[in-house]
């Protein structure tokens, strides 16, 4: 995630909404340097086609924009 987004404490779960189930997972977990790990994207039995072209389409909770209207970073 762009580095001014809070995404709160290391090891914090995450909750993941798929939008239009571009995905499995549901959940997933802080790490460090902002990110956010996502184990079994499509799921643990390969039911989930993965080939390209792809496109990933999710909200995660709990997240915070930052404050000001400064541009967050990259993505």
């Amino acid at each position: 995630m762009p580095p001014f987004v809070n995404i709160g404490e290391i090891g914090r779960k995450v909750i993941i909404k798929p939008v239009d189930n571009s995905i499995v997972a549901r959940e997933g977990t802080v790490r460090k340097d902002n990110t956010i790990e996502i184990i079994n994207v499509f799921g643990t039995d390969g039911e989930k086609n993965n080939r390209a072209p792809l496109t990933i389409d999710f909200i995660i909770e709990g997240t915070q924009n930052p404050t000001s209207t400064k541009n967050a970073g990259k993505f």
